[in-house]
């Protein structure tokens, strides 16, 4: 079970983290809730490796291969759709079968200009998939979706989850989603930040209608 322990790390002046610990169950998707600007992102930054920890304890992360899914594709314009997932992954044959998951197959040698921006964050995903990494970090990776688009997203993403069983950490704001992906979901306080809930959600994915997800939103 990967864990960080006693982090304490700022953003500038702003001490986001105080002896904050976290862990992050295998092959389930934990979800890690809290308001825009709160510093999820630099907390997904420091388990990636992408921002140097101040103080603390994250050597468990770093013997984990990790894939990153942003907020926006941050796909290599002036590289087809098959490029960009060659960069990380150079079978041809696993490329083609992702790309056939998320209904891209006819777009591979497509370049991601000529895609809808729906089309690019299906990309995107698929190359979080393709990569062969031991943890997956989704970083507010529907949020900038309309709602229709959303909803497909997260239907693909437990689709293709089911298939690769990684272990996941989802940085979001919104309870919904996090209600419809997770197994897991950690509450943040206001920095400096402590876990302020916890919500271990056991009901399988697939039996968790509208009504459910609006009853737990009463409930949290």
């Amino acid at each position: 079970m990967p864990t960080i322990k006693n982090l304490t790390q700022s953003y500038g002046s702003l001490l986001l983290y105080d002896d904050f610990s976290l862990d992050l169950k295998e092959r389930a998707v934990t979800a890690l809730i809290g308001p825009s600007g709160c510093g999820k992102t630099t907390l997904a930054q420091v388990l990636s490796g992408l921002l140097p920890i101040e103080s603390g304890d994250r050597s468990e992360f770093e013997q984990l291969s990790v894939s990153y899914v942003f907020q926006e594709p941050r796909l290599l314009p002036w590289l087809t759709v098959r490029e960009n997932l060659e960069l990380i992954h150079d079978d041809g044959e696993a490329i083609a079968s992702i790309l056939k998951a998320v209904s891209l197959a006819d777009k591979a040698d497509a370049l991601p200009n000529t895609l809808s921006g729906g089309q690019q964050q299906r990309v995107s995903l698929a190359r979080g998939f393709l990569y062969p990494s031991e943890l997956m970090i989704l970083d507010e990776p529907f949020s900038n979706l309309d709602p229709q688009l959303k909803n497909q997203m997260i239907d693909l993403f437990i689709q293709l989850w089911k298939q690769k069983n990684k272990t996941v950490l989802l940085i979001t704001h919104d309870h919904q989603t996090a209600l419809r992906i997770a197994d897991e979901l950690f509450e943040l306080a206001m920095p400096p930040h402590c876990l302020a809930k916890h919500h271990h959600l056991s009901l399988r994915r697939e039996n968790r209608t509208d009504q459910w997800i609006q009853d737990k939103l009463n409930e949290i």
